[in-house]
């Protein structure tokens, strides 16, 4: 196969394994600028909410049965869309996991209305 070099439009050709070593090094150099990307974006709190709501749209956590094979069927392919972005977020780094679930946890904790804080159509005036 015909590659070029470094030099001004100079072919070279390369044997095969010089060629699948190149390509294993983009790859690596791909795979490697992913991970960077997604731990940038798991380092921000908006970042981590945005996946947290995507895994929870995912139901990664629950189970896909239906009794119409069709809903079944939708909802594994959700699910495994859910455990692809999981397995991703554990590649980048598996404390931002544990993070999203404290922060969800505790932005339910800290949304719950206090009892005397919620205002009913009788307290209008």
């Amino acid at each position: 196969m015909l590659s070029w070099a470094t030099g001004w439009a100079t072919p070279v050709f390369k044997g095969k394994d010089d060629e699948l070593k190149a390509l294993e090094a983009m790859r690596f150099k791909a795979s490697e600028r992913e991970k960077s990307d997604l731990k940038k974006v798991l380092s921000m709190p908006e970042g981590r909410r945005v996946f947290w709501r995507l895994l929870s749209a995912c139901r990664i956590y629950q189970a896909s049965y239906s009794d119409s094979a069709q809903h079944m069927a939708y909802n594994e392919g959700r699910r495994s869309v859910g455990l692809f972005v999981l397995n991703e977020i554990n590649r980048a780094g598996v404390e931002a996991l544990g993070t999203m679930q404290r922060e969800a946890n505790s932005d339910v904790l800290t949304n719950i209305p206090q009892k005397d804080a919620v205002e009913t159509d009788g307290d209008k005036q």
